[in-house]
């Protein structure tokens, strides 16, 4: 899970990665992107306000169809 402890959590290593590291890296980025997609899109299949359902998928339609 990412730190929002501080402003400087997200900062580079020292260390370079290297091509394997890289790829698990970009791979876990993509599917904490589509995990963060699916729980907007549950949520707002959960509740009954138009107004909160719009808000909810709009952001998860735009990355989606972004990506296609």
């Amino acid at each position: 899970m990412p730190e929002f402890g501080t402003l400087f959590t997200g900062l580079a290593h020292e260390r370079k990665l290297n091509r394997e590291k890289l790829i698990r890296a970009i791979r876990y980025f993509i599917a904490v992107e589509y995990e963060a997609i699916q729980r907007c899109m549950q949520l707002a299949e959960s509740i009954h306000d138009e107004l909160v359902i719009d808000v909810l998928q709009e952001p998860s339609n735009t990355v989606m169809e972004n990506r296609l």
